[in-house]
This record gives structure tokens, sequence and C-alpha cells, in this order.
């Protein structure tokens, strides 16, 4: 019976979720950042009292932190580069336009928004998905993993939203996997999320979530 709650929470978390907000489209985007933050909070519930406080230990990121780094400084020079070169028009547009709306996002966005998605999609689904099938290989784990959080973004009724997301994913996923922290996992999708803030690729991701609960 517990396996059978347990796959049912989890359906509901990462599949019936994002769908009701796909269908109710825009006007739903400002519930997102609410829903994360009460997911999050019923994902910490979730997990075995000893593992909990594991996910606020900062200590793993002064192990991890510089590869972490190097990892997004050659990838985000190359994010720039494309940005510059294929939207010109977007480049820096928040930045320029928005000054004082980007720097709330810089702080807002990995408490408000990447901290309960690397709780949900990290702590609590590779603390729960092998439970629930203690005979499957971590690779499909992985795997699944990266699709479902490439799923959730599907949100933003684009291609590139959940393209972009499933690529960070994966980073971020084995990130988490091979230092075991939630933290260096938030670090690192922090700064990829906050790069294309502020590159102008916002508009992507329905202009940012924590902008619009600001608006």
């Amino acid at each position: 019976m517990d396996s059978l709650k347990q796959a049912f929470a989890m359906a509901v978390l990462f599949v019936v979720l994002p769908l009701v907000f796909l269908a109710f489209g825009r006007p739903a985007i400002r519930l997102i950042i609410p829903a994360l933050i009460a997911g999050s909070v019923w994902c910490i519930r979730s997990l075995p009292e000893g593992s909990r406080p594991a996910i606020w230990d900062l200590r793993p990121v002064k192990d991890w932190g510089w590869r972490i780094l190097a990892r997004f400084a050659a990838g985000g020079l190359v994010m720039t580069a494309a940005t510059y070169a294929l939207l010109p028009e977007h480049f820096l547009e928040l930045p320029r336009q928005h000054p004082r709306l980007w720097l709330l996002i810089l702080v807002l966005y990995p408490l408000l928004s990447v901290y309960p998605q690397e709780l949900i999609y990290r702590a609590f689904f590779f603390a729960q998905a092998p439970r629930l099938l203690p005979h499957v290989r971590a690779a499909w784990f992985l795997a699944l993993n990266v699709a479902l959080f490439g799923f959730a973004h599907l949100v933003f009724r684009n291609v590139w939203a959940p393209l972009l997301s499933a690529a960070g994913g994966l980073l971020f996923a084995t990130t988490y996997l091979k230092s075991r922290s939630v933290m260096c996992a938030t670090f690192e999708h922090a700064l990829w999320g906050n790069l294309i803030f502020t590159l102008g690729l916002g508009p992507l991701f329905a202009g940012g979530t924590v902008a619009n609960l600001l608006k």
C-alpha cells in the first residue's frame, strides 16, 4: 500500500501538476512559485528525518564549487555568444531595460524557484524513485529525471523551454548524484538560470516565474 501511495504522489507531482498548469496557460504562471514552495515543503516532510539536514548543508559546495564554476564558465561563454549572434535585439534586455527587476530576480530566483525545484526534482526524486523501482538501473533514473524536468517546462508553451531545461536538468542531476548535495545542484541551477534571464532569454520561460510573481 505504501508503494501505491508513493507512486500516486510522484505521478501527481511530476505529471499531473505540470499538465494542470499547461491546461490553464499563462494566467496560472504566477501560481507556479507558490506551488513549487508548497511542493518542496511536502517533499521535505516526506524525506527520512535523518536525511533532512543534508538538504541545506553548504559544505559540499566548497569541494564541488570550482568544478561547477569551470563548467559554467565554458558553457556560459558559448550561450552568451549564441544569444548575441542569434538574438541581438534581446541581448541583455532585462538588465538594460529593467535593472531593478533584474537585480531582484538575481536574488529571489535562487531562493523562491531554484531551491524548491532542486528539493523536488533531485532530493525527493532520487530518494523515492529507487525505493519504488529497486531493480531499475541508476542510468534510467537519471534519464527519467531529465525527461520529467524538461516535461515540467512545457507549461511555457514553446519548444526551447523544455529543451534548455532538459539540458540543464542533465547537468544538475549529474552534479547532485556525484556530490549528493542539494546545495551544489542549487548553486549550478542558479548560475545558469540567472544567466538566461540576464542574456535576455527570460521570455522563453514566460518572462520568468519570479518576475511574474513580482509584477
